[in-house]
């Protein structure tokens, strides 16, 4: 945040440190305690309009809590999406919510946080307000006017969590503001969406025509989405309305792209025919535009170094013959050496028939497949292999002991016991999203959240559905694909497996049960907006495994993402170079946040040193085991 204090102190004298500020004196909320009730009143009229359906509904429910708090900036923004009757009457609904924001959040808001400004949760309805202003302003003609708005916008919250740029991108090819949209494609270098590629391109065949560097910006556009032409062009109709979810690289994106950007590329002189002419020499080359690429070796095919195995089981994750080289040659290395060896292994024999030469060098790589390797930290390919995707097999070198107690404050179990403890009561009826219902969520919230400094704790205030509860949110949804609850008819009840846990309490077996679906069973990229690097999660008991043999000392973070870089080199072609962050750095920070927090940490096995709690500097604290690792898993290595 923007106060800096290396001290200070929270109620009851408990001392913090770091960057700590108190959101609470900023907000400009009523005095009074019967105003204050009014304010929580209006925010629970809020969340049950959220929740249902029908317009009429959520309008009274609107209208209410304006009623109890006139500053009601969700209240507003209701009422233009569901009352109002014409672009001008919604765009005076989210100007009064954009003015309500202001003066609930005050001056010191807007100063202070202006940078990380999406990080308070209380900003938000006032972000909102102001996408849905820009937005009516382009359909009244106020092109200028919206990009004034997305630019400060922009100024607040660079991360752009709303995807603003896409917005101001779209206007600025049409306001024709070359310098300022070359500059913000340069902001967010790295972005491979449509809108950046295509825009890109566009931007340099406006300066240069149709110019080699034109031309190579219009191929990576077009791998990055090679649908957008087909609407460009008019082959494919354009719907009349955006599409409700947009994925990159799919129809959808290139659907909205086409909508958003299309004025654009038809006021660029000549930028529709060059285009039309460039994928028309596409066509003329073929598939592939040139040479093919050698095919990818799939997991159960055999592997290409001539093991004799399948790809699976020897070279994947260190093969990269296809996908260009590693940093410091890491990948390249193993697989040359390998080869190196089989070389020295069969030289001066001779073998017929070729059956001698691959029984031979079966034999040879078998031998090979169980010594330790240095870079899998004294793992074997084999155990190594096992570990990623045959964990609780019998072969595996993961051993759990289920008979070891199980503490109760592992902060998975915090979670999932209020869903059994409730469910146990009576079935809950779900919400109209599918969710559970917005009253147990807040309690848990309220629970989780007690003894965490002020700044973070008003987040799980302002909760207004359970996906605003990630945490609690994946743990509903990991009992029910363990079999724990089960939701039918829109009604969340117990399983006989969540009835078990009643008579029997939370054992050895259920813990592991919960252990095991989240670590193969859960999307853990579900949960961020990392690449997908399913390695992350395929080395999840490698990274406690690595925890076991290091946690004993404090250590950095920053050590484990070194040693799984070190293991798995080839993780980094998933991702993209960032202005802010280098490949190695992204993989690295999406292993510490997906194995090291939210599966090691979450689960109860690693703790962190440091006794603040500070989100914004996770990745730069040390951790340590915890006592419960060494007591419930041990690995047998050979």
């Amino acid at each position: 945040m923007s106060e800096k204090q290396s001290s200070g102190k929270e109620k009851g004298g408990k001392k913090t440190s770091g960057k700590v500020v108190d959101i609470s004196t900023r907000l400009d909320l009523p005095p009074e305690k019967s105003e204050v009730s009014n304010v929580s009143a209006a925010w629970d009229l809020i969340y049950e309009a959220r929740e249902i359906q029908g317009r009429e509904k959520r309008v009274k429910l609107a209208n209410k809590a304006l009623e109890l708090w006139p500053d009601c900036a969700d209240a507003y923004i209701i009422l233009a999406e569901d009352e109002a009757g014409t672009v001008e009457e919604a765009a005076e609904y989210f100007e009064k919510a954009v003015k309500a924001g202001e003066r609930v959040l005050g001056k010191k808001t807007f100063e202070e946080d202006k940078g990380h400004f999406w990080g308070l949760l209380e900003t938000r309805p006032y972000m909102a307000a102001r996408a849905g202003l820009a937005f009516m302003l382009i359909q009244m003609g106020k092109t200028e006017e919206a990009a004034q708005h997305y630019r400060e916008m922009l100024a607040l919250n660079p991360g752009d969590n709303q995807g603003i740029r896409y917005e101001l991108a779209a206007l600025l090819v049409e306001l024709e503001c070359d310098e300022e949209l070359g500059k913000l494609l340069a902001r967010y270098e790295g972005d491979g969406s449509a809108a950046f590629t295509y825009t890109s391109a566009l931007l340099n065949f406006r300066k240069d025509g149709d110019s080699p560097r034109s031309r190579d910006l219009l191929a990576e556009a077009f791998k990055s989405n090679p649908y957008v032409p087909r609407y460009l062009l008019g082959r494919n109709k354009l719907p009349e309305q955006f599409p409700t979810t947009i994925g990159f690289g799919d129809e959808s994106e290139a659907v909205y792209f086409s909508i958003t950007f299309l004025p654009g590329w038809f006021m660029t002189v000549g930028a529709i025919d060059w285009l039309r002419e460039y994928e028309a020499g596409l066509k003329e080359q073929g598939p592939g535009g040139g040479a093919k690429a050698s095919p990818k070796a799939g997991r159960n095919e055999p592997c290409p170094c001539g093991s004799g195995k399948k790809y699976k089981k020897c070279c994947l994750g260190v093969d990269n013959t296809n996908e260009g080289p590693s940093p410091g040659g890491t990948g390249d290395s193993r697989q040359e050496s390998l080869r190196d060896e089989i070389r020295q292994f069969v030289e001066g024999k001779s073998f017929e028939p070729v059956e001698e030469f691959q029984a031979e060098t079966d034999r040879f790589m078998d031998v090979r497949n169980v010594e330790s390797i240095e870079d899998f930290d004294g793992l074997s390919a084999d155990q190594m292999t096992w570990l990623l995707y045959y964990p609780f097999d019998a072969n595996s070198p993961l051993t759990i002991n289920a008979d070891a107690a199980v503490p109760e404050d592992i902060p998975f179990l915090r979670l999932f016991t209020p869903i059994i403890r409730e469910l146990a009561r009576k079935p809950l009826k779900a919400t109209a999203t599918g969710n559970l219902p917005l009253k147990l969520v807040k309690a848990v919230a309220n629970e989780w959240s007690a003894d965490l400094p002020e700044i973070y704790r008003r987040h799980y205030l302002r909760i207004r559905s359970e996906k605003d509860f990630m945490d609690f949110h994946t743990v509903r949804l990991t009992a029910l694909m363990g079999g724990f609850i089960k939701k039918r008819h829109q009604c969340f009840s117990l399983t006989k497996r969540g009835e078990s846990i009643l008579a029997d309490g939370f054992g050895g077996e259920v813990f592991r049960g919960l252990f095991e679906t989240y670590a193969q069973k859960f999307n853990w990229g579900f949960r961020d907006r990392y690449p997908d690097l399913q390695i992350v999660q395929l080395a999840s008991f490698y990274a406690l495994y690595l925890l076991k043999k290091y946690g004993g000392e404090e250590r950095p973070m920053a050590f484990y993402g070194d040693k799984f870089l070190l293991a798995f080199p080839m993780a980094i072609h998933d991702v993209d170079e960032k202005a802010y962050s280098t490949r190695e750095e992204t993989v690295m920070q999406c292993f510490a946040l997906r194995a090291m927090d939210r599966f090691a940490h979450f689960f109860g096995f690693m703790e962190y040193a440091e006794k603040d709690y500070d989100l914004f500097n996770r990745f730069e604290r040390n951790v340590r085991k915890t006592p419960f690792l060494d007591d419930w898993i041990s690995f047998r290595l050979n």
